[in-house]
């Protein structure tokens, strides 16, 4: 999960995918420094709290 704020912040236009709360990160050609620019931005792994475990 990442935060919207910590995206947009990084230069990146979110675009809603009309099933909250997703959005699709618009992003520029793929590159190494782009790639990065991403990392970042979407910073340190968090748990999703609307995620819902199924079992198998």
């Amino acid at each position: 999960m990442a935060l919207a704020g910590s995206v947009l912040d990084g230069g990146f236009e979110l675009l809603p995918t009309f099933d909250a709360p997703h959005y699709s990160i618009v992003m520029g050609p793929y590159t190494e420094g782009e790639a990065q620019r991403l990392l970042k931005a979407l910073g340190d792994v968090l748990a999703n709290p609307y995620c819902i475990r199924r079992q198998r």
